[in-house]
């Protein structure tokens, strides 16, 4: 079997030590390993709540959105005796 090294790219960016700081609290709140791993968990709930404030603004696209969770929910939580094959 053939095997692949991989390079990591890593890069520095420049931020304030109260930063750094800040972004080092967040990750061992988050129980992270890393500083890196913690800013890609706070742009992560970034960008979903940025998405759903989009999708707040459009009742239609929000109902539906609504609606689809839900089936999700009843088709998950029946039994599968229950579930339609057809």
């Amino acid at each position: 079997m053939d095997t692949a090294i991989i390079p990591i790219m890593n890069t520095t960016i420049s931020v304030s030590r109260e930063t750094r700081d800040h972004v080092a609290r967040i990750a061992a709140e988050l129980g992270v390993s890393s500083m890196s791993e913690a800013l890609k968990v706070v742009l992560f709930r970034y960008e979903s709540a940025q998405a759903m404030a989009r999708l707040e603004a459009e009742p239609e696209a929000m109902t539906a959105y609504i609606g689809d969770g839900k089936a999700f929910t009843d088709l998950a939580t029946s039994p599968i005796e229950d579930w339609d094959w057809t």
